[in-house]
């Protein structure tokens, strides 16, 4: 298990409620925003699906994706944390920010917080990023969280990248 909620200097990563819901569908409703996930863009039923999955992915292997808040501001600005559900290439912890908020070093911020969290409170030798080929600013925040490219693989019948980071690369680069 992780902890439930974690914070950087500039963020707050914690559980979905149900406030988010409205919250995320806005972003999930952003073509910007959703161009490079596999779900293309959702609605507030799809996001509140998306958000319960979440949870239960939460409630049966104690992790999931967080929330996460501005602290400056205390505004909800998207989803970071781990993910893997059962059709998934590895195991992942992703990002999602409001493009308000892009171009501030926030998804890496909190990236790296969550791969931290990760490898200190489960026993797993990697941890992957999944990015379409097309999305250079998620590959520049792989990259910045010290991922390698591990090659390309097969998502839900389309191609994904595929970047990583070992345990021992990342105790290495956090010293």
């Amino acid at each position: 298990m992780i902890p439930r909620e974690i914070e950087t200097e500039r963020l707050r990563l914690r559980q979905f409620t149900e406030p988010d819901v409205k919250a995320m569908a806005r972003l999930n409703g952003m073509p910007e925003v959703t161009q490079y996930m596999g779900h293309g863009v959702m609605n507030y039923d799809d996001t509140w699906r998306q958000i319960a999955a979440v949870l239960g992915q939460w409630q049966m292997r104690g992790y999931g994706p967080y929330a996460v808040d501005d602290k400056a501001s205390g505004k909800f600005i998207g989803r970071i944390g781990p993910y893997y559900p059962s059709d998934w290439p590895a195991f992942e912890v992703g990002w999602l920010i409001d493009p308000a908020f892009w171009g501030h070093g926030l998804a890496t911020e909190g990236a790296k917080a969550a791969v931290d969290c990760v490898f200190q409170h489960m026993d797993l030798d990697r941890i992957c990023a999944v990015i379409h080929p097309d999305n250079p600013k998620s590959i520049r925040v792989a990259k910045k969280l010290g991922e390698s490219y591990l090659g390309e693989t097969p998502i839900r019948g389309a191609s994904a990248l595929l970047y990583g980071i070992t345990r021992e690369r990342w105790k290495v680069s956090r010293r």
